[in-house]
């Protein structure tokens, strides 16, 4: 497989309108990134996954899994997807692969009528349930499954064993596994076997990206919204406390991932809207925001900073973090997000991805999908650098073809070519 790293003035990748806009270079046409780009073809890809794994089992009754078959199957469903559907150039999420020693001695069967993956140990656990696992991809939104913890519970656990509190793999971060892990360690070990062979087949005109730690997620997920909400305002030392525990710290591990060429890490901030005042913002959530950006940006990657909820009131201090890209929710909850109104507030020099409503998307005629589309570059493309995209996920279960015209749109308007 070719390793040639795709950086930022490789010249494959340069060809790139994503890239291209995000170091502020002309592009060829308005790049298309949608958020979350992997959401709608979930269960698509779960039905093509397991369809591959039926028919092997089929001809022998059972598969002993080895390394090669399973990164194999993964990677020409994610050509289906990118190929019929997310059409290049655009952009992909960086397929995380499990390491060959989680794989390999692993079973295959069908019991009941239904395909099992068997573990080394005889852990038996469905199919689909377990390939989502080892692959790394998003399940339910975390707020779906929220805690409620009461502070003085937090504090006590804070005091007798505070890293205990963080849910595992909850950040996409390691933690302290593999502290000097490299590159060559995570190609050795199978973990990027995946990703080499998509760079090698798109030459560049994929960009990859990684979902880095939420700044303020991990606060949610060991405080639960009500205790957080009154956290900000009685006990602002603990919400301190459990964001510091939610910063990045494997710095080679992320290191590792830049080396191997994924170029962005997107990080998703909630605004809280008008639920906390712009002094709780800027006191105790924006300034975890700034050091993570700053951590990202350390090693090397471009930052996307995805801002939930209606960021007016707090619109300044956004725009003062150092990010390299800025997206924002539709604004279809109760309050208006206008994307031109956020492009005069952000300034002509910063890289704006749309909102584009998922609705359309989902739904909508396609002349009117297009004239959003045209709308918007109109409104926020013309005054620098844009990057169409959406202000949701995608909803799971879209279909494809939907999801193709969207990424197509830009080439589809009538209207000048060049962000």
């Amino acid at each position: 497989m070719n390793q040639e790293v795709c950086g930022w003035g490789a010249s494959d990748g340069a060809r790139n309108a994503l890239s291209a806009a995000l170091n502020g270079r002309e592009a060829p046409f308005t790049p298309v990134a949608p958020l979350f780009v992997d959401c709608p073809f979930r269960g698509y890809v779960d039905r093509r996954l397991y369809g591959l794994w039926g028919r092997q089992v089929e001809e022998g009754g059972r598969v002993d899994v080895e390394f090669e078959t399973y990164a194999r199957f993964r990677f020409e469903v994610m050509c289906e997807v990118i190929d019929r559907f997310n059409s290049p150039p655009c952009w992909v999420r960086f397929p995380w692969t499990p390491s060959r020693s989680e794989v390999e001695g692993c079973r295959v069967v069908r019991k009941a009528g239904r395909l099992v993956w068997v573990d080394q140990g005889g852990a038996e656990t469905p199919l689909t349930e377990q390939l989502r696992l080892i692959d790394r991809r998003p399940g339910p939104w975390p707020m779906e499954h929220p805690a409620s913890r009461s502070l003085k519970e937090v504090k006590e656990m804070l005091a007798r064993d505070p890293q205990g509190l963080i849910p595992p793999e909850s950040l996409g971060d390691p933690g302290l596994r593999g502290e000097s892990v490299s590159e060559g360690d995570l190609r050795a070990e199978g973990r990027l076997t995946v990703w080499d062979w998509l760079r090698q087949r798109y030459r560049g005109a994929m960009p990859a990206y990684v979902m880095g730690s939420y700044p303020t997620q991990l606060t949610i997920d060991i405080l639960g919204f009500e205790s957080l909400m009154v956290g900000f305002l009685e006990a602002p030392e603990v919400v301190h406390q459990v964001s510091r525990l939610g910063m990045p710290k494997n710095r080679a591990y992320w290191k590792a991932v830049r080396d191997a060429g994924v170029e962005v890490v997107h990080l998703s901030e909630y605004s809280w809207g008008n639920q906390v005042s712009p002094k709780v913002y800027r006191e105790l959530i924006a300034p975890y925001t700034r050091e993570m950006i700053d951590f990202y940006h350390g090693i090397g990657f471009r930052v996307l900073l995805y801002v939930m909820g209606d960021i007016r009131p707090i619109l300044g201090q956004i725009a003062d973090q150092p990010f390299d890209a800025l997206a924002v929710e539709e604004g279809r909850k109760g309050y208006e997000l206008d994307i031109g109104f956020i492009r005069r507030e952000l300034g002509g020099d910063r890289v704006l991805f749309g909102n584009v409503p998922t609705g359309l998307i989902v739904q909508g005629a396609p002349e009117d999908l297009l004239a959003e589309v045209r709308r918007q570059v109109s409104a926020a493309g013309g005054h620098g650098r844009f990057v169409v995209s959406t202000g949701e996920p995608i909803p799971p279960e879209t279909q494809p073809e939907r999801v193709r015209l969207f990424c197509d749109s830009t080439r589809l308007i009538d209207m000048p070519n060049r962000t």
